[in-house]
């Protein structure tokens, strides 16, 4: 901060140079941060130049007064009005604002909270600076709760048994010019060995039985001749299976059947 002229703006250089080595937001030996921000006094040192600036603020916005000494050159010390403050969690852009011109410091914090920059200085534009102490974490995150890294999820519940195919027998006719078509459809997982009979309340009529076997997701048909006649026939078609070691009743279906 000689008597030359200041500049207003950091260089792009500078700033990207900057920006592009921070990425690491957690603390030397601590948890990971949110957000670093000023603590109280705050140094800053420009070890090329040998300006040293003070300024006081708390959290992330820069405020308050600056003083400015150089020891190494011995120019009288400076004052000004300090603003700006930290950009993201850990870039930070200050600007003091003296009598004899204006100064920027566009920085960065460290993994370990050391913060380092470049001025905006003419002739020292893009020499480095640096705080004197570790800037602080205002916004650490969370730790977790005792105990929850060795939570476990919990075990995942095995699935219900299976259970036996129950209605699984469905029965319907079709009508032919040489009798009746019983249609059989099993839409279980189970084979079965079926039964039909069809009885009518006269005694006249004899009554019909089939034994027939219909496949595990599979239909069947089969014929009975006869003849309209329009007597009602009461018709009983059931099927059994062998579930899981089990002989099991897969479906039993009764119909009044005119015919």
């Amino acid at each position: 901060m000689s008597t030359t002229k200041w500049l207003v703006a950091a260089s792009a250089l500078a700033f990207a140079s900057v920006g592009a080595a921070f990425i690491d937001m957690t603390p030397a030996h601590g948890q990971p941060c949110k957000q670093y921000g000023f603590d109280g006094p705050v140094t800053i040192l420009e070890d090329f130049t040998g300006w040293v600036v003070t300024f006081t603020s708390k959290g992330t916005v820069a405020s308050g007064q600056a003083t400015a000494t150089n020891d190494k050159t011995g120019e009288p010390t400076r004052t000004g009005t300090v603003t700006g403050g930290f950009t993201s969690p850990t870039d930070l852009r200050v600007t003091i604002q003296y009598p004899e011109g204006t100064q920027i410091y566009v920085g960065s914090i460290f993994s370990d909270g050391s913060t380092q920059g470049y001025t905006a200085q003419e002739p020292f534009q893009g020499k480095t600076w640096r705080t004197a102490k570790l800037l602080s974490c205002v916004d650490p995150v969370a730790a977790p709760p005792p105990g929850s890294a060795q939570q476990q999820p919990p075990p995942q519940q095995a699935p219900p048994p299976e259970q036996a195919p129950k209605n699984a027998i469905s029965v319907n006719f079709s009508e032919t010019t040489g009798g009746l078509t019983v249609n059989v459809n099993n839409s279980s997982n189970v084979a079965g060995d079926c039964t039909y009979d069809a009885t009518a309340p006269n005694s006249l009529i004899p009554p019909t039985h089939r034994d027939f076997t219909v496949g595990a997701k599979a239909g069947t048909s089969f014929q009975i001749s006869g003849i309209r006649t329009g007597t009602q026939y009461n018709t009983v078609t059931v099927c059994r299976g062998n579930f899981q070691g089990q002989d099991v009743e897969i479906g039993r279906v009764e119909i009044a059947k005119t015919f």
